[in-house]
């Protein structure tokens, strides 16, 4: 995985079939259809982190299923206006 360039994956398609995503921003999309939601890799990790401060890389990593070489690369890009030192490993 090249972390220098962090591409997030980005949700195409609801499970309703709707194709239409509109992005909410923080890495959150939402269905224009049905509204259910979907996070790419920096919203799902920002998430686990508001809900679980002070975890470290490697359990975010473990409970999320972003790999940890991505999440090391968030936080060298301060993509969280916070960051709790035990975050990094």
């Amino acid at each position: 995985m090249d972390v220098d360039a962090l591409e997030y994956h980005i949700p195409k398609q609801c499970d309703c079939g709707c194709k239409n995503l509109k992005y909410n921003g923080l890495g959150e999309y939402e269905c224009t259809r049905c509204g259910k939601l979907f996070y790419n890799e920096y919203g799902t990790v920002r998430r686990y982190v508001e809900k679980h401060r002070g975890a470290t890389a490697p359990e975010i990593a473990k409970e999320t299923g972003v790999p940890i070489a991505m999440i090391n690369q968030m936080i060298k890009e301060e993509k969280f206006d916070v960051i709790d030192r035990k975050l990094k490993n």
